[in-house]
């Protein structure tokens, strides 16, 4: 299937707010116009709000609606802007609310050849992750995101147990001659759309500069291939992975800023 740039965009700005939910712990929260993630933990690499299409009249009183959402729970989440968001002027709108921008903005990038040849370490070793990784995965990714491990307890099991239309995995990586797992990272297929999402992806600092990342990524594209995938899309830091990736073939397609909410007493 042919993939021109707005139809990546678009996914891009809302695959993070749309991915496995594992009930009672991960949800959808319910809020008009706006689409967003809730867990039983508070942290907004987990609680996210984003894909907002929302009018200047209503923007404010969603806003609202959604930060007394998060604050029944005591809960800090991030809400997300993208290049299709309104109105135009949401960010200011969230800044007036008590939001904070956070820094550095997210680069999202897409790349559509996912046959494109990567070289990796040989030395580096990625292979699909089972529950019985889940303490490992989640240890590397609370490491690398410097949060709890029940952050990441909590979006692993959601991968690993979400619905066949997600197609989504779990991926672990060893050094030879380390006995520790040193990186880890989630892949979710779009559902419904040949588009499979490059999710958090984490190596232990220590084992950096080793090709670990990049050995993640080459594997995880090539099971989104195999899975019938003709695009992947990342949410990518400008100043770690997004550097990698881009030599690796992805290509910049929007900007999306990150606005941090955080109760009163937290």
């Amino acid at each position: 299937m042919k993939l021109d740039d707005t139809a990546l965009a678009d996914v891009i700005e809302t695959s993070l707010v749309r991915l496995p939910t594992l009930p009672g712990q991960l949800d959808y929260i319910q809020a008009p116009g706006v689409e967003g993630m809730i867990s039983d933990t508070s942290s907004g690499l987990i609680n996210m709000v984003g894909a907002a299409r929302l009018t200047t009249g209503n923007a404010n009183t969603v806003i609202s609606t959604v930060k007394e959402l998060y604050r029944s729970r005591r809960q800090s989440f991030d809400w997300w802007v993208g290049p299709n968001s309104t109105p135009r002027d949401i960010g200011g709108r969230l800044i007036d609310a008590g939001f904070r921008l956070t820094e550095p903005a997210s680069a999202g990038l897409a790349i559509t050849d996912l046959s494109v040849p990567i070289n990796v370490n040989p030395a580096v070793l990625v292979r699909r992750a089972t529950v019985d990784d889940s303490a490992d995965v989640n240890s590397v990714l609370a490491q690398g995101f410097g949060t709890s491990p029940h952050v990441w307890a909590v979006a692993t099991a959601a991968t690993l147990r979400a619905p066949g239309e997600f197609k989504s995995a779990v991926y672990v990586a060893y050094i030879d001659g380390i006995d520790i797992a040193v990186g880890a990272a989630h892949l979710v297929h779009v559902p419904g759309r040949p588009i499979a999402l490059l999710a958090a992806a984490a190596t232990l600092p220590a084992h950096r500069g080793k090709g670990v990342y990049t050995a993640m990524v080459a594997r995880r594209l090539a099971d989104a291939r195999a899975n019938g995938a003709d695009a992947a899309v990342i949410q990518a830091d400008p100043n770690t992975s997004a550097p990698v990736c881009l030599k690796l073939g992805f290509r910049h397609l929007c900007t999306q800023q990150i606005y941090e909410w955080t109760p009163e007493g937290s």
